[in-house]
């Protein structure tokens, strides 16, 4: 039976951070199996609990038969992790071997391919509001993925949130600074309210109620809405009102361009991260 024809799928995760968690985990019922590896085994053993599987205390005993295979360590440790596992799990004699699912930074489809030996290869970009089901997923497939293993691998993001496939490397890097980091922006910018609302006398638990309640109905009125978000701006600003001298001020410290200039430093370490996979691969 062909992977397309089943029910379930057979993962293997090489490494459990907390991105491979949130994406994983809305995914769980569309696992016949699941395994989990980390050196130490530790983060192995909590991601295969949470998703019903099993962690591998060794490479060697990684089973072959599996139909994706998960790369979720750092990019910094490419090279390492990869190698111990092609030599560990005998890899050269493998029969079948399975889809190769990276979601590590500033590592291009090139390498992997290279790397593995084959090139049904899918890089991958998720976020970490997977895990409730409202992640963003960007994908980049290599060349030789077909049409159904494509569609396998769409549906199985979808249960995670919205997924969206790159044109290439340079936009799947860029658009990770926006969509990848974002959650973390919006975190720092709520962190900030939080303390802002604390320092004028509400209490922590309460500071934190309001500061999300804001982020989360603000968030909703966008999807809800067809106006542009400059009108729903303009909804909220009187002019030379309490707003306006707010939005002014943001104006004034360049709010807009320090954005800019923070996404920017997200894809130049991006294409730093992409340089360094190239020259350790060449």
């Amino acid at each position: 039976m062909s992977i397309y024809n089943k029910k379930l799928v057979k993962v293997l995760s090489l490494g459990a951070g907390n991105m491979a968690e949130a994406l994983l985990f809305p995914m769980k019922g569309a696992f016949q199996e699941f395994h989990a590896f980390t050196p130490t085994g530790k983060r192995a053993k909590s991601l295969a609990q949470s998703m019903d599987g099993q962690s591998i205390d060794s490479l060697s005993m990684v089973p072959r038969d599996i139909d994706i295979l998960f790369l979720a360590f750092k990019p910094q440790h490419y090279q390492d992790a990869v190698s111990d596992f092609l030599s560990a799990s005998d890899w050269a004699n493998w029969d079948k071997k399975p889809i190769i699912v990276s979601m590590l930074a500033g590592t291009p489809i090139s390498v992997l391919e290279k790397s593995f030996g084959h090139k049904r290869v899918l890089r991958i970009m998720p976020n970490t509001p997977a895990k409730i089901g409202m992640g963003i997923t960007l994908l980049l497939p290599g060349d030789d993925l077909g049409t159904e293993e494509i569609s396998l691998l769409e549906n199985l993001f979808e249960m995670a949130g919205p997924i969206y496939s790159c044109r290439d490397e340079d936009q799947f890097d860029a658009l990770t600074a926006v969509t990848g980091s974002g959650p973390a922006y919006v975190f720092e910018f709520s962190r900030i309210l939080e303390s802002f609302l604390q320092e004028k006398g509400v209490e922590e638990k309460k500071a934190r109620e309001l500061a999300v309640s804001l982020l989360v109905g603000s968030s909703n009125l966008m999807q809800e809405s067809s106006l542009p978000l400059e009108e729903l701006r303009n909804n909220v600003t009187s002019k030379n009102g309490v707003t306006f001298a707010a939005l002014e001020s943001l104006k004034e410290n360049d709010f807009g361009g320090s954005i800019k200039q923070a996404l920017e430093k997200n894809i130049e370490r991006s294409f730093e991260l992409r340089e360094v996979a190239y020259k350790m691969n060449s």
